[in-house]
């Protein structure tokens, strides 16, 4: 089944022709990356889905995040802007303790949970903008460079904790200008106006032909991944050094 139906969409401004009878379908219960480079139209796409554009069926429930996390911060200090969106949609306390505790353990966010989320930084921000969300039941979650301005690490701690959303049977749609957030995706899509390829990322990352056609780079811990299992020094895929050190000691 597919949780977001788009046909044959058409967008213009003025005489510029963003998408011309675009097509897509995301299935349900999986990651998405779509990537693209500046002006591909990728925030276009993102902003045509919330909208609900008469091209596009949404078999769901959406939430979505911003680039700008700003936009979406509307509580005094981080631990109410964690449990503002459950109190508004009638969680009770106890959901709301269990489910903001859970989250903060996970992110180790407790030494911010008193502080103003407008004095974080860009990163921080994003990061408890998407905690708010992530603490909801979820049917489908679409992102618009949600997580840019977080740093490596924190953003490869967020990929994981999408794992672990996929056994929620939860659909993730993440529109991204960083190719390495493709890392724990199961489909990856290039988008240029037009959908250049749509894959299984575990093939996309084993064609290192198909990122030079595009002018891409692969991500640098899949790219050394590749390299070594070439030489048959590790097996899997690996996402950062320790990970690395681990595979190459085994």
């Amino acid at each position: 089944m597919s949780k977001i139906e788009i046909k044959k969409l058409s967008i213009n401004y003025g005489k510029n022709e963003i998408f011309n009878n675009l097509s897509l379908n995301i299935k349900e219960n999986s990651y998405t990356a779509i990537i693209g480079p500046s002006s591909s139209g990728k925030t276009t796409l993102f902003n045509e889905i919330i909208k609900k554009n008469k091209k596009i069926k949404i078999n769901g429930n959406l939430n979505y995040i911003l680039t700008d996390p700003n936009k979406q911060i509307v509580a005094k200090t981080v631990e109410k802007q964690l449990k503002f969106f459950l109190e508004m949609e009638g969680y009770t306390k106890r959901q709301i303790n269990t489910r903001t505790n859970n989250i903060v353990a996970y992110f180790e966010l407790d030494d911010i949970l008193d502080l103003d989320p407008y004095k974080l930084s860009e990163g921080e921000k994003q990061l408890v903008v998407l905690c708010s969300i992530l603490v909801l039941d979820l049917d489908i979650l679409i992102m618009d460079n949600g997580l840019c301005r977080m740093n490596y690490n924190l953003k490869q701690k967020v990929l994981d904790y999408f794992k672990k959303l996929k056994k929620k049977k939860i659909t993730i749609v993440n529109f991204a200008s960083d190719v390495g957030e493709i890392v724990g995706s199961d489909y990856t899509i290039l988008l240029d106006k037009k959908i250049v390829f749509n894959e299984k990322t575990k093939d996309v990352i084993k064609n290192n032909k198909l990122f030079e056609e595009n002018n891409l780079e692969l991500p640098f811990m899949l790219d050394i991944t590749n390299k070594l299992k070439y030489y048959g020094l590790v097996k899997n895929n690996v996402k950062n050094v320790d990970e690395l050190v681990d595979e190459l000691w085994k």
